[in-house]
């Protein structure tokens, strides 16, 4: 995938309670973008 304000993406797996695990992310946005930037008029989600 690919998105034109985000440098770089990762993806881990965080200890949960009750599941054991969950799904966490860390992500660097460009310089000049913030994190409500869409891109080029896309939706977010």
């Amino acid at each position: 995938m690919d998105h034109p304000a985000v440098q770089q993406a990762v993806t881990f797996a965080m200890p949960h309670e009750k599941l054991g695990e969950e799904i966490a992310a860390a992500v660097v946005l460009r310089e000049a973008h913030n994190p409500g930037d869409t891109g080029s008029g896309g939706s977010r989600g």
